[in-house]
């Protein structure tokens, strides 16, 4: 990760990364949010700030996009 921010009056996470960038058919490439409405939301996003503090490397599932825009994480697996 390069970089992550809370995804503006939404209760998201939103995470940069210096891996190959991603649109997975949105229209924005490159930036992955957190989906409020998705009760996974609430652990993936602790274990994404936790990896971030760790510097360790992460890898993020995407499924859909975010207010027809964003790629969503809907799972991250974290490296030792």
């Amino acid at each position: 990760m390069t970089i992550m921010w809370n995804a503006w009056s939404q209760n998201a996470l939103a995470v940069k990364t210096d891996a190959p960038e991603t649109a997975n058919g949105c229209p924005v490439s490159g930036v992955y949010v957190t989906d409020p409405q998705n009760p996974a939301s609430r652990l993936i996003e602790p274990m994404i700030i936790s990896a971030y503090m760790a510097r360790r490397k992460i890898a993020l599932t995407l499924s859909g996009c975010f207010q027809s825009t964003y790629p969503v994480i809907i799972s991250v697996s974290v490296e030792p």
